[in-house]
């Protein structure tokens, strides 16, 4: 349960706007497969006003329990979506959303999409496969590797057009 502000001192202060972004992050986390802790996470990090948030602070913020807000940020740390840091002298660590290296990890996850292709190729040799079924997986196969080359191509005139101040 997020906490609006004002209504606890020992949570990060949210707005309503806040809170429904952290819902809504949430629920696109959710529908990519992620159960909804991790997703939540993941919003309270982009949307608070505080750059670095404690195990405890994101506890308290989301209402979760121990062991679903650890579970939650393993998982991210594993994903390289979240990062922490420490403070001499003090034990706690420091979360907050990783913005490096999105680009790599983005297309990391889209190769692996794509790595499809060559077991769904190896399904068309297969015999027995009706005309049907076999224009619809070489249909699928070949989409996957139009999509492949465009999106390559789209992060290349991306990082040009960046690179020329666009």
């Amino acid at each position: 349960m997020l906490v609006e502000k004002g209504n606890d001192l020992s949570n990060p202060e949210l707005s309503k706007q806040q809170i429904e972004l952290v819902e809504r992050i949430g629920v696109l986390h959710d529908r990519l497969g992620f159960s909804p802790a991790p997703g939540r996470v993941v919003g309270l990090l982009m949307v608070s006003l505080e750059p670095e948030l404690t195990f405890d602070e994101i506890r308290d913020a989301l209402g979760l329990s121990k062991s679903s807000t650890s579970a939650a940020i393993n998982l991210l740390l594993s994903l390289g979506s979240i990062e922490y840091r420490t403070r001499p002298g003090d034990r706690k660590r420091y979360f907050r959303k990783s913005y490096e290296n999105w680009e790599a990890s983005l297309l990391e996850r889209m190769n692996l999409f794509f790595s499809l292709r060559e077991p769904l190729g190896e399904a068309l040799e297969l015999e027995n496969r009706s005309a049907e079924s076999r224009r619809a997986l070489s249909r699928v196969t070949d989409f996957l590797g139009f999509l492949e080359t465009e999106i390559h191509e789209a992060f290349k005139r991306w990082e040009q057009q960046r690179e020329q101040g666009g």
